[in-house]
C-alpha cells in the first residue's frame, strides 16, 4: 500500500509546529504561560500581546497567540472605529515624513522603511484599549501571591533578579529578559507593603528626582561601568 506524498504545505506547517512548541517549551520554563485561563488573562490582553510581538518580528511568538486566541475560540481584538482612523492617519503622516526627511537629506531608502516609521508611530492607536498600569499592579500581585505565595520573599525575588541578570548578560537584545527583571521588580515592591498607588507615585517621584540631579557626560564615562549621579548636588 503506497501513501501519497505530503503536500509541501503541510510538511511546512509540520515544521512550523515543532518551533511553536519549542518557544512554548522555553517559555514554560521561565514560568510563562497562563493563556488558557480567561479569568485572568482576556482576549484583549492576548490580542494586545500579539500586536505587540509583530512590532518585535519573531513570527513564532505572533503566531502562538494567534493560536491562543483560537483555541479559547476567540478573535483579534483591535481598536474601535475612531482609533483606527486615527490610526490611519498617524500612519500616513510618519510614513510621508519619513520619506520626505530622507529625500530632503538626498537619500534613497527602501519603501519599507518608510512604512516601518507608519507603523510604529500607528502602534498605540491600533491597540483596543490603553494600558492601565494600576490594573495590571493588582492583576500581577494577584497572580504572584497566589502563584508563589504571600509574604516579603526578599532573598527569593533578589536571588531570581539575579538570575534574570544573568541571562541579560547572555542576551542583552532579548527584550523579555529586561521585562522579566521589570516584574521581578514590581513583585519585590508590593511584597513590601505598598499599594498600587504608591508604587505609581514613588516611580514617578523617583523619576523626578533623577531628573533633577548632576550626572557625568555619558561620553567620557566607561560604558561597561554605572553611571552614578554626582553625590555633591544630589537633591
Amino acid at each position: 500500500m503506497t501513501h501519497a506524498a505530503h503536500h509541501p504545505d503541510d510538511e511546512a506547517v509540520d515544521r512550523f509546529a515543532a518551533e511553536l512548541k519549542a518557544k512554548l517549551a522555553d517559555a514554560r520554563a521561565k514560568g510563562r504561560g497562563g493563556w488558557e485561563d480567561k479569568a485572568q488573562v482576556s482576549a484583549q490582553d492576548l490580542s494586545d500581546m500579539l500586536l505587540a510581538h509583530v512590532f518585535k518580528g519573531d513570527p513564532r511568538d505572533v503566531a502562538n497567540f494567534a493560536m491562543f486566541l483560537h483555541q479559547r475560540g476567540e478573535g483579534i481584538t483591535l481598536a474601535d472605529g475612531p482609533r483606527m482612523e486615527h490610526a490611519v492617519e498617524v500612519f500616513q503622516i510618519a510614513e510621508q515624513r519619513c520619506a520626505e526627511h530622507h529625500a530632503g537629506a538626498g537619500r534613497l531608502i527602501e519603501p519599507g522603511i518608510a512604512v516601518q516609521a507608519g507603523l510604529i508611530a500607528a502602534a498605540p492607536f491600533l491597540i483596543g484599549t490603553p494600558f492601565d498600569f494600576h490594573a495590571h499592579l493588582v492583576r500581577q500581585a494577584k497572580f504572584s501571591r497566589n502563584t508563589f505565595g504571600p509574604g516579603r520573599r526578599t532573598q527569593g525575588v533578589s536571588d531570581h533578579i539575579r538570575k534574570e541578570l544573568a541571562e541579560i548578560a547572555e542576551a542583552p537584545d532579548d527584550l523579555e529578559e529586561w521585562i522579566d527583571v521589570v516584574i521581578l521588580a514590581l513583585d519585590g515592591a508590593w511584597r513590601t507593603g505598598a499599594s498600587p498607588e504608591q508604587i505609581i507615585a514613588t516611580l514617578k517621584a523617583k523619576q523626578a528626582k533623577n531628573e533633577a540631579r548632576t550626572w557625568p557626560d555619558w561620553r567620557t564615562a566607561d560604558p561597561n561601568k554605572a553611571i552614578e549621579h554626582s553625590k555633591e548636588t544630589a537633591p
